[in-house]
């Protein structure tokens, strides 16, 4: 090196301009060494940092997607619950009503059947009063 800065001192203005240049080209490539490798270090801890809350977002997205999807399987079960009641309320009521329309027409037959048995007598009662009406008459007739 010294080899060289005495070589352009040889040269005089120019020489010394030259290591003057040469010097100036090295201590700006060391500075632009020195913001390079800060420039690094910042996008490496930019990244770290994103990386993180990037990881923090997650974890929070991930309760809050749990808590909804316990939420939706409760909801689920209960709706199964709900229509496992349901369908055995309306079998039961289906059995409710066979068997109340079984006893309707037993009701039903029952009540014709009152009223054969009291249309006859009915009938037999007018029969005994015209059969009375008509002794009577006769009765009245002979006398």
């Amino acid at each position: 090196m010294d080899m060289l800065i005495g070589g352009l001192a040889d040269y005089g203005m120019a020489g010394l301009f030259l290591m003057f240049m040469v010097w100036n080209y090295l201590q700006n490539q060391k500075r632009m060494d020195d913001m390079s490798d800060k420039f690094i270090e910042n996008i490496e801890k930019l990244r770290k940092e994103n990386k993180d809350n990037e990881d923090h977002i997650r974890v929070r997205y991930d309760k809050v997607i749990q808590v909804y999807q316990s939420d939706k399987d409760t909801l689920l079960s209960d709706l199964k619950d709900t229509i496992k009641n349901l369908s055995s309320t309306i079998q039961k009521l289906e059995e409710l009503e066979k068997t109340s329309m079984v006893k309707i027409d037993e009701i039903d037959d029952n009540v014709d059947e009152i009223k054969k048995v009291l249309e006859r007598t009915e009938q037999e009662r007018k029969a005994e009063k015209e059969a009375a009406l008509i002794a009577l008459a006769h009765a009245r007739k002979n006398n």
